[in-house]
């Protein structure tokens, strides 16, 4: 399957390997986000 180009930006922003703290994480889910609504 396809992935979209913001997609493959969102998952360029985060490292698999890396344990976040809970701040972050959150911050770091939001800014990911693909939704538009």
């Amino acid at each position: 399957m396809k992935r979209s180009k913001n997609l493959r930006a969102a998952d360029a922003k985060v490292d698999r390997e890396r344990n976040y703290a809970p701040l972050e994480a959150v911050r770091l889910a939001k800014e990911t986000s693909t939704t538009k609504f």
